[in-house]
């Protein structure tokens, strides 16, 4: 089992004529068909995925499907060199994943296995566009992930367009929407959409504080605000009454009611929503969990 994977670096590819390590560059989608683009520096390779006997394979590409691919812009490079016309196939028997660096030097994962029981990386995907906002389906499994899906995994494939920001599809589904502040569900998709965009968090929290309105918060001391229609008191008052009830299991659980935007993104963070790393230069960053979703009564247990 490959533990959970935040970005990839490199894949070692061997068949009967040896191993040779590619770094990862993208993954392509094209009629129902998946190709990895791979380079060794200025070299590439375009390889398709191919179940055989219940093992993954990748294979080279036809002058076809290159061209196929070229024409319709999901490659902007000239067609990789072969010293022969075969068609050779590889397994997947290392990959480098999880990068990271500190002050102590530099943190790098890896996994290998044999030829004869090669690394499982296949990755199926339904995806779809609504509006402005991105959402990753429920029955998604995993591409070098085992388990589990983030924002920046998204990124890293590919598939997160630009200004588009991805909410995980389990949210209601687990409960999220029922317990989570109401603040932190208005701004998660701006949340998502800074993470999709490579902010760290002290910039997350400064773009979500532009983005928060005079009724983002909620003032606990007003049970009834003065102004506003007779609909706009009930809306008011029922919302109210729920972040009441929400606050109060916050609290029996041990989590505070955010205030404030930085509250906002560290509840996302102590209740599991999100991932909190440091990059190379050891600045903060966050990656949102897109798939799967724990049950928020797992975590609000009391």
């Amino acid at each position: 089992m490959i533990p959970k994977v935040s970005n990839v670096d490199a894949l070692i590819l061997s068949n009967n004529n040896g191993q040779a390590t590619y770094n990862f560059k993208k993954v392509i989608f094209h009629k129902d068909a998946q190709f990895l683009l791979l380079h060794q520096g200025e070299n590439y390779k375009v390889l398709k995925t191919r179940y055989d006997d219940e093992h993954l394979k990748l294979i080279d590409i036809s002058n076809e499907e290159f061209q196929e691919l070229s024409d319709l812009r999901l490659l902007d490079m000239d067609r990789p060199e072969r010293d022969h016309e075969l068609i050779d196939e590889y397994s997947v028997t290392g990959i480098s994943f999880n990068k990271q660096g500190n002050e102590s030097g530099m943190f790098v994962e890896y996994k290998f296995a044999s030829i004869e029981r090669p690394l499982d990386i296949y990755y199926r995907t339904l995806y779809r566009q609504e509006l402005t906002m991105s959402y990753f389906q429920n029955d998604t499994s995993n591409f070098i992930t085992a388990g589990q899906i983030t924002v920046k995994t998204l990124v890293r494939l590919g598939l997160v367009p630009v200004g588009q920001s991805v909410i995980p599809n389990q949210f209601y589904e687990k409960g999220w929407g029922r317990w989570l502040p109401m603040p932190n569900i208005t701004l998660l998709p701006y949340f998502s959409y800074c993470i999709a965009s490579g902010l760290n968090k002290s910039d997350i929290i400064r773009y979500l504080k532009k983005k928060t309105k005079p009724n983002t918060f909620i003032n606990f001391s007003i049970r009834q605000p003065l102004n506003g229609s007779e609909a706009e008191k009930e809306e008011y008052e029922l919302l109210y009454e729920r972040e009441i009830e929400v606050r109060r299991r916050l609290k029996l659980n041990g989590y505070e009611y955010p205030t404030n935007t930085m509250d906002v993104v560290n509840l996302y963070v102590k209740l599991g929503l999100a991932i909190e790393l440091k990059d190379e230069d050891s600045t903060v960053i966050l990656d949102l969990i897109v798939w799967p979703l724990a049950q928020i009564d797992s975590i609000l247990s009391i």
